[in-house]
């Protein structure tokens, strides 16, 4: 059983880019003002506009590799044929068209009187740096030979989004004197039966200052020597503006997540974030046992108008095996006869 989740934050959030196709915002100041007064009124919407919006992290213009964002387009006519390509050089043939060769990672629907494409920046197609234009082109079915056409530039980026779990160690088991209970037997315990022993560990996560993360998630598969590990888990939440569940519970794996509303009071910007939950396995408590746990599907979620997903980057360490000694097979006191 999984007992208890514990969870400390470090970490800076962020704005997400607007979809895509829209006007964008135009910053600059216009008119007769100095270079000075110029500077002055950028450093002023800088600090109104607070860290959040300094440096906007794995948006749509500026993908995290392996993440996911949609692309949307206002159409002029629900009627009329559309087209999206994906293209390295606009002088050039496409390199991706959508329509002609559909792509596992990019999918591309009409809802309502939108036109929409969903892409995920996979690691074996893109790289960090190289600049390509999502072109959309859209056909009057009445000609057939009028076409309105569209780009825009995207970048991917380095994927900053990580978990690790910690490394391996030692000690000893929940029912040691000084551990959890400060537990002292009875004289009419029996110490070498089966008990359900607690075991805790922690996972990382760590990302980009201004990736505004509202939820990150990952698989667990356990195992045990010389001992039995217990199901279902359950979990205790203990922060004021972050949740946790466990779900997907199948044998010895489950999914832990953890969801962060940015928008309590408590929140504080983070750049890092710790999950820590325990195991129970079932074993003589006077034995010595290890448990290894196995993380894995690393997923953060973020945005503002839509969800987006980024796949961790898988650099991290993702298993930890912890030894869990015994406690003395300690005899009963007895009464020396004088």
């Amino acid at each position: 059983m999984i007992r208890e989740i514990k969870h400390s934050t470090k970490a800076q959030p962020n704005i997400w880019g607007r979809l895509l196709f829209s006007p964008s915002f135009d910053g600059g100041v216009r008119g007769g003002l100095s270079v000075w007064a110029k500077l002055f009124l950028l450093t002023a919407l800088l600090l109104l506009a607070g860290p959040r919006y300094a440096s906007a992290q794995n948006s749509s213009a500026a993908p995290y590799i392996d993440s996911k964002h949609l692309y949307r387009v206002p159409m002029g006519n629900t009627g009329n044929d559309v087209v999206w390509e994906l293209s390295d050089n606009l002088a050039q043939a496409a390199d991706y068209n959508f329509t002609d060769t559909p792509q596992d990672w990019a999918t591309p629907t009409i809802n309502g009187a939108n036109a929409e494409i969903q892409i995920k920046f996979v690691n074996a197609s893109f790289s960090n740096g190289q600049t390509w234009y999502l072109v959309y082109s859209e056909m009057d079915t009445g000609s057939g030979t009028c076409t309105a056409k569209r780009s825009f530039e995207i970048k991917p980026v380095t994927n900053l989004f990580n978990i690790t779990a910690r490394g391996n160690d030692y000690g000893c088991n929940s029912y040691t004197f000084g551990g959890d209970d400060y537990q002292v037997w009875q004289n009419t315990d029996d110490l070498a039966i089966n008990r359900t022993n607690g075991i805790k560990f922690s996972v990382d996560m760590s990302t980009d200052l201004n990736h505004v993360v509202k939820e990150w998630s990952f698989d667990v598969s356990v195992s045990a020597t010389d001992a039995s590990y217990v199901s279902p888990p359950s979990i205790v939440s203990t922060s004021t503006f972050k949740s946790y569940a466990i779900s997907n519970v199948i044998g010895n794996s489950f999914k832990v997540t953890v969801s962060i509303d940015i928008t309590h009071g408590d929140y504080l910007p983070l750049a890092a974030d710790m999950v820590e939950f325990e195991v129970d396995v079932s074993d003589r408590i006077i034995d010595d046992v290890t448990v290894t746990i196995v993380v894995d599907k690393g997923l953060a979620i973020s945005g503002n108008n839509y969800p987006v997903e980024t796949d961790e980057l898988g650099t991290g360490n993702h298993s930890q095996t912890r030894t869990i000694f015994g406690i003395p097979n300690t005899g009963k006191i007895s009464v020396a006869q004088n």
